[in-house]
């Protein structure tokens, strides 16, 4: 096995469906389960040096823990919403996966299927009861949740920029000051206006 460097019996051998290469069953099954877990790549890459090729899902839930294959079908449910659909509710507590597009009302006012609380889904905060949006985003900072306050404070230090469609906090760190952010929306960096 490339990766334990030790000798391995035939039985204990596994071959990757998409690129053939081998390892010990207990490697692969550390490997994949790890990714998973830690959140660093998805999909899972095969662990060759160079090789690009992707565990299957098939792959991927027939090595998995109990407990990792739950956060892998979270992950598998995740990358199926396009970045600028996925909706998280904002209790720590919760912070449920929802999809944007399944929101027919154009209400912002929503509620949690999992934690059954309303959120604003423009300002994607705990619903704000006696203010508008528009009057919730004229709020000064302290009046606002305590973290988003603390968020906001350091874009404003760091000058970081947030998308106007997605709400998504962006940093230049080198180029122009055209951004496209990951929901496709593309804006000046220096004013924030829609990018023509």
């Amino acid at each position: 096995c490339v990766i334990c460097l030790e000798d391995v019996q035939d039985a204990d051998i596994y071959t990757l469906a998409e690129c053939s290469h081998k390892f010990c069953s207990s490697c692969v099954k550390q490997h994949v389960e790890a990714t998973v877990t830690t959140g660093r790549t998805f999909p899972v890459a095969c662990p060759q040096v160079e090789c690009t090729k992707k565990f299957t899902e098939g792959e991927c839930k027939k090595l998995l823990s109990e407990a990792a294959l739950k956060v892998f079908m979270k992950k598998i449910e995740e990358e199926r919403i396009p970045d600028a659909e996925r909706v998280y509710c904002p209790y720590p507590k919760c912070s449920d996966l929802m999809d944007r597009r399944t929101f027919l009302d154009p209400n912002p006012r929503k509620l949690c299927g999992a934690c059954h609380r309303y959120f604003c889904l423009d300002c994607r905060v705990p619903w704000h009861t006696f203010s508008t949006c528009a009057g919730y985003q004229r709020l000064p900072l302290d009046l606002k949740d305590a973290a988003d306050a603390k968020l906001y404070r350091l874009a404003e230090n760091q000058n970081w920029r947030q998308c106007k469609k997605c709400r998504w906090m962006i940093e230049l760190s080198e180029g122009c000051y055209h951004m496209t952010c990951r929901c496709g929306y593309e804006f000046c960096y220096t004013c924030g206006m829609e990018y023509r």
